[in-house]
């Protein structure tokens, strides 16, 4: 069951990058944290500062969870909402 959760999630995020109904700036920022995350390159190197080298992964890898996170609306996740019509 987690599995398929695990997978709703996965495709509603590639969804919601691909939709051009979402804003460019927000998919283009997700982009571009995505691709600083997995890049080689840091603004601040691990080699020279070591764990303070860290910090810029984790600041931009904490940005990217959260605009992940709240980038799929209900019209990627495949789910309208709850019904408010229909008593219980």
């Amino acid at each position: 069951m987690r599995s398929t959760a695990r997978r709703t999630r996965l495709a509603a995020w590639w969804s919601a990058l691909r939709d051009a109904d979402v804003p460019l700036r927000r998919r283009a920022v997700v982009w571009l944290a995505l691709a600083y995350v997995v890049s080689p390159f840091d603004v601040i190197p691990e080699a020279v500062l070591s764990v303070v080298g860290l910090g810029d992964d984790l600041a931009v890898a904490l940005f990217l969870v959260r605009s992940l996170w709240t980038l799929p609306d209900a019209r990627h996740l495949g789910d309208d909402g709850p019904d408010l019509t229909s008593p219980r």
